[in-house]
C-alpha cells in the first residue's frame, strides 16, 4: 500500500475473503511440503542404490535429449 491510501486491508477485502484465501495457501504450503519430503526420500532411496542411481540419470539425461530433439536444439 502506498501513503496516499487511505483504506485499510480489511476495508477492501472481506473477512470470509481473507479466510478463505488463507486456507487455500495453507493447503498449497502443506501440498508442498508433502512434494518436498517425498523428494528428500526418493534422493535418499536413490543414494542407498547405486544401479537405480544411474538407471534415473540415464533416464534423465534420455528425457532431456528428447525434448532437445522436440524443441530443435539438438
Amino acid at each position: 500500500m502506498t501513503a496516499r491510501d487511505t483504506t485499510k486491508m480489511s476495508d477492501r477485502f472481506p473477512k470470509w475473503e481473507c479466510e478463505e484465501s488463507t486456507r487455500h495457501l495453507m493447503m498449497h504450503h502443506l501440498k508442498l511440503m508433502d512434494i518436498q519430503q517425498d523428494r528428500q526420500n526418493a534422493t535418499s532411496t536413490l543414494l542407498k542404490e547405486p544401479k537405480l542411481h544411474q538407471l534415473m540419470q540415464r533416464y534423465m539425461t534420455n528425457i532431456i535429449k528428447m525434448q532437445e530433439a522436440i524443441h530443435g536444439n539438438a
